[in-house]
């Protein structure tokens, strides 16, 4: 959340019912996945090789799943805050697409896209309460690396 921002709220606070533009600072709501969202997931996985000649490879990689998300929420509320526990909170799916270039057997340089989509459904927040809220992404993902037998 970026804080000083006004968003539209509507929905039951307490007894309260709220449907207005409001602004959002630290002392009112504070929302964060603190270590971190924890996506767990099942994937499928497949290789191809594309090319190789002498000691270079290209091979290409994909990989879909979908899986749960447990997060731990640090959340404040009216001045009340609650670093809460670890929760099964939704799910989440993705599929990733990933080309290796391997040279001399062992170095190699990987790059790839990544598109998720996650969708908490019961983030545990301050008293008997609970959130939701969903989200896509997408990233590229670069990596270096040397591959070793064991």
């Amino acid at each position: 959340m970026t804080d000083s921002q006004f968003v539209h709220i509507k929905g039951n606070i307490g007894e309260s019912y709220f449907d207005q533009d409001t602004l959002i600072n630290p002392a009112f709501l504070k929302f964060e996945h603190t270590n971190g969202a924890n996506f767990y997931l099942i994937n499928y996985f497949t290789s191809a090789s594309l090319f190789h000649r002498n000691k270079f490879d290209v091979t290409a990689f994909g990989k879909a799943g979908a899986g749960t998300v447990i997060p731990k929420t640090d959340v404040t509320i009216f001045g009340t805050r609650l670093d809460n526990k670890y929760h099964v909170a939704g799910w989440m799916i993705g599929v990733e697409g990933d080309l290796r270039f391997t040279f001399f057997n062992h170095l190699y340089l990987e790059g790839g896209v990544k598109c998720a989509y996650a969708d908490y459904m019961n983030v545990l927040v301050v008293g008997d309460g609970t959130a939701n809220h969903s989200f896509g992404a997408f990233e590229f993902i670069w990596g270096l690396g040397y591959q070793i037998g064991l």
